[in-house]
């Protein structure tokens, strides 16, 4: 019994020691991880117009509708889950926001520039798109993908949301 309870317990400490940070860190990603699970999307915030839907989530749908013409405005926050204990930095990171088949069943794609970071920080990008004045009314997935290099190979985080498009029936718009 007592060897039970030795084995036991010598297993809680090891799952706590190791998975529950690694837990831990994955409740704080709002992307799904593709490679190296270091580089986290911890907060994306949508304004479209003028009004902000804040703290999306992977699967989320953006609250606000948007119209012809809206501005779209993507902030989101990436950051290197590296302890500063490894001092680990992610280099050459990039982050692309792309509206898919929203534009005659074109994309809409944005990228940031190249960025690094420490390890244990965190950094804000934001990225804006206009919505086309020809646009069909509908859902569109809107796809963001944050790509960086470590020592410890590439790492890659994704997630998607959805973006919805209306217009008014009787809405004109004279561009001349």
């Amino acid at each position: 019994m007592v060897k039970i309870k030795a084995l036991s317990m010598i297993i809680g400490l090891i799952l706590a020691v190791f998975l529950v940070p690694s837990v831990l860190a994955q409740e704080e990603n709002s992307g799904v991880c593709v490679t190296g699970c270091k580089l986290l999307i911890t907060d994306v915030d949508v304004k479209v117009g003028s009004k902000s839907d804040k703290n999306l989530q992977d699967g989320d749908s953006i609250s606000d509708e948007a119209a012809p013409g809206d501005k779209v405005q993507f902030s989101i926050k990436v950051y290197n889950n590296f302890t500063d204990n490894e001092d680990i930095e992610i280099e050459d990171i990039t982050v692309t926001v792309t509206i898919e088949g929203i534009d005659d069943d074109d994309d809409l794609e944005e990228e940031s520039n190249e960025f690094d970071l420490k390890a244990d920080k965190d950094d804000d990008i934001t990225l804006e798109f206009e919505i086309p004045l020809e646009v069909d009314e509908d859902t569109f997935d809107v796809l963001i993908v944050v790509e960086g290099d470590s020592d410890n190979g590439s790492q890659e985080v994704e997630m998607t949301i959805d973006l919805e498009v209306q217009k008014e029936d009787d809405e004109v718009r004279f561009l001349r």
